[in-house]
């Protein structure tokens, strides 16, 4: 599967390297495909992590977290006589690597990289980040 994306989160920066996150995310559509049948579904999910930075140079910090989410996979099945539909939701763990670099004192721009363990989705941001 390769698809884009979407994802938006905020949180809490309780220590300069430690910070809570909660984030939703529309993780792209999925296709499947069998003698029989031919689906699409999408993955969404939501969910809350621990972060903990490191400052790796003046305006550099790297990050990993790790989390649980609530992942949704919607699918749709059609094939001959088949007409499925099909909601199935559950709770996974959610783990990611990252960096930011700042471009002003409330601005960062954010590289990640992040896994939903259960599903085995692999996902690539790109993304700005404002702090308050």
């Amino acid at each position: 599967l390769k698809d884009i994306g979407w994802k938006i989160f905020g949180g809490y920066r309780a220590h300069r390297n430690f910070a809570v996150e909660v984030n939703y995310g529309s993780w792209g559509e999925i296709a499947l495909s069998t003698p029989a049948a031919r689906g699409t579904g999408a993955l969404k999910s939501w969910g809350v992590a621990a972060v903990g930075l490191i400052g790796a140079a003046e305006r550099v910090s790297l990050f990993a977290k790790g989390g649980i989410v609530v992942t949704q996979i919607e699918i749709g099945l059609s094939g001959g006589t088949i007409q499925s539909r099909d909601t199935e939701d559950g709770g996974e763990f959610h783990w990611g690597l990252g960096a930011l670099f700042s471009v002003r004192p409330n601005v960062a721009l954010r590289a990640e990289w992040e896994r939903l363990q259960k599903t085995e989705l692999d996902f690539l941001s790109v993304g700005v980040q404002y702090s308050f």
